[in-house]
């Protein structure tokens, strides 16, 4: 199992987690899990059966700050779809509008006739 610990320290790379963190999460002292990288110990299985995966990819994709209010708007009001619904918003009142002058226009013409 050489190359256990060259994984571990690879994938640790790759997700921005720090040794510490990961001893941490396997509950393990730091001092283990150092052995267990420089490959001088191997883990029990039992451990490497229990890593929490779905932490560990919860912790990486966790956002770093909440969306503030006027980003949220921002984001909504710069979607590209806001652009295509609010022409035919336009038009569907445009079309309302022009509909209910022609009633008028007719119910005047019948009743003054």
């Amino acid at each position: 199992m050489k190359i256990f610990g060259e994984r571990v320290k690879q994938t640790l790379k790759e997700l921005g987690i720090t040794q510490k963190r990961l001893a941490e999460i396997l509950q393990v002292q730091t001092s283990t899990l150092c052995e267990w990288l420089n490959d001088h110990n191997e883990p029990p299985m039992q451990t490497i059966a229990d890593i929490p995966f779905a932490k560990i990819a919860k912790e990486r994709i966790k956002p770093k700050h909440r969306l503030r209010a006027w980003e949220i708007l921002l984001l909504v009001l710069g979607s590209p779809i806001w652009l295509s619904l609010g022409i035919a918003a336009f038009a569907v009142f445009a079309s309302l509008y022009a509909v209910l002058w022609s009633l008028i226009v007719s119910v005047w013409a019948v009743f003054v006739s």
